[in-house]
């Protein structure tokens, strides 16, 4: 069975480049635009990990982690939040809100998977 995968971000480019490494490595890929949608999504999909970017629009990572995790079935879901430099302050929202990761937003490919990986181990 293959792991699926939501990516929520507002870049075309970013979402064709995460959502092709993901598929690359067998994992089964969603896509959304939008905090809001990313919400559909999930409950639809019940993805095994989401990775959003923490400045979606319409409700941003913070709020739809907050959102996911009142959710059924959505309390231990594997959230993996992109900043463009999630340290100090921000990288502290972004675990107080629930998700269970953090990355910096436009690292290496291989960086996502690796961090899927980690967070299901």
């Amino acid at each position: 069975m293959n792991i699926k995968v939501l990516v929520a971000d507002c870049s075309v480019s970013f979402r064709n480049m995460i959502s092709f490494t993901l598929k690359t490595f067998g994992f089964d890929v969603l896509e959304a635009v939008s905090g809001s949608d990313a919400i559909l999504k999930a409950v639809n999909f019940q993805p095994q990990v989401i990775i959003a970017d923490r400045n979606l629009p319409k409700i941003d990572g913070i709020e739809l982690t907050k959102c996911l995790r009142t959710l059924p079935g959505f309390c231990f879901t594997p959230i993996i939040l992109l900043g463009s430099e999630p340290i100090g302050c921000e990288k502290m929202d972004i675990m107080r809100a629930g998700a269970t990761f953090c990355l910096e937003k436009g690292v290496e490919p291989d960086r996502y998977v690796s961090a899927i990986r980690r967070v299901l181990d």
